[in-house]
């Protein structure tokens, strides 16, 4: 088969196409281009989707994955060529299934191809399936090493044992496997059936016997209980006769006790003649109660609402009564206007001023103008006389002011500033306030102590008392009477339609009434329970089986266990054989895939590797150059190991699969540039067609050169 052209909506990739040509094509592009996209674009063209996948951790299911980014259905088409026919493959998205419609027919006529369907495209063109063309002809730089596969591992022993696909071992396989799986599988098959019927009826058998005896001592239980139960009930009788006398005795005892009360109320009914009602004797109490509460509460008032005593007077008239105080306010006030009056007269500056005027005038003539002296010292003199009074009038004045500013400040600092006469009245008229109010709650209280105690001599308490106790005294024998009458009805009612025996029972048991009730209760809850019990065990011995019919089908599933143990153990031994000789077979393969991939890992690593060894479980052994012995791959580099693997994975492809295309991503990412033209040549080489996908330029370099 060769791949002329894919066209994928697919993942990132909407409606592209890529062309091919036969054998080697080398498509470079960057990362996040689409490269694995389009691989796994190729593996669902040839195989499908397959929707049972589930997500992992780290990994998404192929359906959910590939999803189109554009949002539009997955889908693609895929022009092949196939047994020299051009043919068109097409998947489509039928539903909610992802490329689940599947269409193939001739690219030039549109004829249906009916041999190839959805389910077997991948079988039919490439003749492998799935797993053996994803370990084989299918590389990427993540998983080159090969895995083994059942698939695989079928078609190699066939190949190399028979050289066709005729699965003769396969199927006798599973032929013995389907019969030892018969006989077992785990815990199913015939021998587990069989040992399931043997184990059932083993324990019908202990069933039986079990049962035997549960029901031997189920009747020797029943009968006890049925005994003890016949005793408890003629206990009962006894207490009941016992009970029935004791009733006829509380009866007469009743109708006593009803005669010696209605004798009382009369004797009581009696005694209350003459004295206040019961009503008005309660009313009386209240009243009193409430007189009392009254008393109370005005005792309660006098310490709560004490005296009204007399005002605190004022800083200044500490220790002065109202009129004491008043008498000060008005002399300190006469003293300040007296000084007022005296500061307010004129002073000596208008004698002073002219008096100096004219005595240095006198002065000044005197000693400057000779002639004339008297008058200029009249005029001296006059001055001098004059400056001398105004003088003492200034000097007094200012002592007048003085005094003045010290008796304003004195009295500043007494009366804080406020009119002495007005702070006197205002003391005055609070203290005739406080008289007063004083006199007012004293009136108050005596007015209510007054009106309390006349209300006190009208309500006799003797009296009161005295009636009170009659009438208790007649309530006392009114509940006595009411109290014995009634316990005769009830008696009567009760004992009304009753036949009460008089004959006298014995019974050895002590239990009370009560007791002999919850014993008879239980001995008949457990009588019902040991029938119900033996009723259920006599029916499971009934639905058993016979002794003699469990014996025999005993011995018949023993027999039949023995035949089938022994086709379990032929089969065991003939599946290890047929097992060792498919290992033996299965080693046969190694020999022809060692000497292939041998020869293509000698041109990979220019003659560096000469042996390879490969496993019945793929593992690879190999001897270097310069080496005594083989070693595993996980002793050399990264890139020697991939280019053993696909040393392993082309040798597979040439053997098995020598027509189907390979298919590589990035598989020689770890290749040095020598080792990656080698391996270049090795695939241009082979006949079939390869598609290699790389996002480095220098195998495309490679190739150009060599064109």
């Amino acid at each position: 088969m060769r791949i002329l052209s894919m066209t994928a909506t697919f993942g990132c990739l909407e409606e592209q196409t890529l062309t091919f040509t036969p054998g080697l094509n080398i498509i470079h592009a960057p990362n996040e281009w689409g490269k694995s996209t389009w691989c796994a674009f190729l593996m669902a063209m040839l195989y499908g989707i397959d929707t049972r996948q589930r997500a992992k951790q780290g990994q998404l299911a192929d359906k959910t994955h590939y999803q189109p980014w554009s949002g539009k259905p997955m889908g693609g088409s895929m022009d092949i060529l196939w047994e020299g026919r051009a043919i068109t493959i097409e998947r489509t998205t039928q539903g909610r299934i992802p490329m689940g419609a599947f269409r193939a027919y001739e690219t030039q006529s549109g004829l249906d191809i009916p041999e190839l369907t959805g389910e077997n495209c991948g079988m039919k063109l490439l003749g492998v399936e799935r797993g053996v063309y994803a370990r084989s002809g299918f590389i990427s730089a993540g998983s080159m090493a090969v895995t083994q596969d059942d698939d695989l591992l079928r078609r190699l022993n066939r190949l190399v044992t028979t050289g066709d696909d005729h699965p003769q071992m396969v199927a006798l396989e599973g032929k013995l496997r389907e019969l030892k799986n018969k006989c077992r599988y785990h815990q199913t098959g015939a021998l587990p059936q069989v040992m399931q019927e043997l184990e059932q009826c083993r324990k019908n058998l202990e069933r039986q016997q079990d049962l035997e005896r549960q029901a031997r001592l189920l009747r020797q239980e029943l009968t006890r209980q049925q005994q003890w139960q016949q005793k408890l009930r003629q206990h009962a009788d006894a207490l009941r006769s016992r009970s029935d006398r004791e009733k006829l005795t509380q009866l007469e005892t009743a109708k006593q006790n009803e005669a010696e009360a209605a004798r009382s109320v009369q004797l009581a009914t009696e005694q209350c003649r003459g004295l206040p009602s019961m009503a008005m004797t309660a009313m009386g109490l209240d009243a009193r109660k409430e007189l009392h509460r009254q008393q109370q509460a005005l005792a309660l008032e006098r310490v709560i609402f004490p005296c009204v005593g007399s005002p605190e007077p004022p800083q200044c008239f500490l220790g002065l009564t109202p009129e004491q105080a008043m008498e000060k306010a008005e002399s300190h006030l006469s003293r300040l206007r007296a000084l007022q009056s005296e500061a307010k007269k004129g002073g000596g500056l208008l004698l002073l001023i002219p008096g100096l005027a004219m005595l240095v005038a006198g002065l000044v003539g005197l000693f400057s103008q000779p002639g004339q002296i008297w008058w200029r010292l009249l005029i001296g003199v006059l001055g001098l006389t004059l400056a001398i009074v105004g003088s003492v009038r200034q000097k007094g004045k200012r002592r007048a002011l003085r005094n003045l500013q010290q008796w304003q400040e004195r009295m500043a600092e007494s009366y804080g500033g406020e009119d002495p006469v007005a702070l006197a009245k205002d003391y005055r008229d609070k203290t005739l306030e406080a008289a007063e109010r004083e006199n007012l709650r004293k009136q108050h209280f005596e007015d209510r102590q007054s009106a309390l105690d006349a209300r006190e001599q009208e309500l006799d308490a003797e009296s009161l008392h005295r009636a009170q106790d009659a009438w208790t005294l007649w309530a006392d024998a009114q509940r006595s009477y009411i109290r014995a009458r009634g316990q005769r009805r009830a008696l009567e009612t009760m004992l009304s339609g009753q036949t009460l025996s008089t004959r006298e029972l014995t019974s050895d048991l002590t239990l009370n009434p009560g007791e002999t009730k919850t014993e008879l209760e239980k001995a008949e809850v457990a009588c019902a329970g040991l029938s119900s019990r033996l009723d259920s065990c006599m029916g499971q011995l009934r639905a058993l089986p016979g002794v003699e019919e469990l014996n025999l089908q005993k011995q018949t599933l023993e027999e039949r266990m023995q035949t089938l143990a022994q086709w379990y153990d032929a089969t065991t031994k003939a599946l290890e054989l047929l097992t060792q000789a498919n290992q033996e077979l299965r080693r046969r393969f190694a020999p022809r895939i060692s000497k292939e991939a041998g020869a293509i890992l000698s041109g990979l690593t220019g003659g560096r590797y000469q042996k390879l060894l490969l496993d019945a479980d793929f593992s690879l052994l190999t001897r270097g150059e310069g080496e005594n012995t083989v070693r595993e791959s996980i002793w050399r580099s990264m890139g020697t190991q991939e280019q053993l693997y696909l040393a392993v994975r082309l040798a597979i492809c040439r053997v098995m699969l020598p027509c189907a295309p390979i298919v590589l991503d990035d598989a020689l990412s770890h290749f040095d540039d020598e080792r990656m033209a080698a391996a270049l040549n090795t695939l241009k080489s082979g006949q079939e067609q390869v598609i290699l996908f790389s996002c480095q330029s220098r195998e495309r370099t490679w190739l150009e050169r060599q064109s």
